[in-house]
């Protein structure tokens, strides 16, 4: 045991999320505190959704099944990038 880690639990929940600090937004700012409380608030409510699906769907079902979904997601990720973008809106 190397003792409490910055990185790890909820010491990283108490620091501004990575996607509001990257583009170089102030860690005062307002918006950095409503990702936090929101990221956190999405969090407690994902953990009691997932007691209720585990036991009425089982583990192993709701892990084929998200696998599936997300490599489906992937796989039309892919076809659509092999195509050249068209004239319009290229950012």
């Amino acid at each position: 045991m190397h003792g409490w880690r910055s990185h790890e639990g909820l010491a990283r929940s108490c620091y501004p999320a990575w996607e509001v600090a990257a583009p170089s937004f102030s860690a005062d700012e307002a918006a950095s505190d409503r990702f936090l409380v929101v990221g956190i608030a999405i969090g407690l409510i994902a953990s009691c959704i997932t007691f209720y699906t585990i036991s009425k769907f089982g583990r192993r079902q709701l892990i084929l099944f998200s696998m599936t979904i997300i490599t489906i997601v992937w796989i039309g990720i892919g076809i659509s990038g092999a195509w050249q973008a068209t004239d319009g809106a290229m950012w």
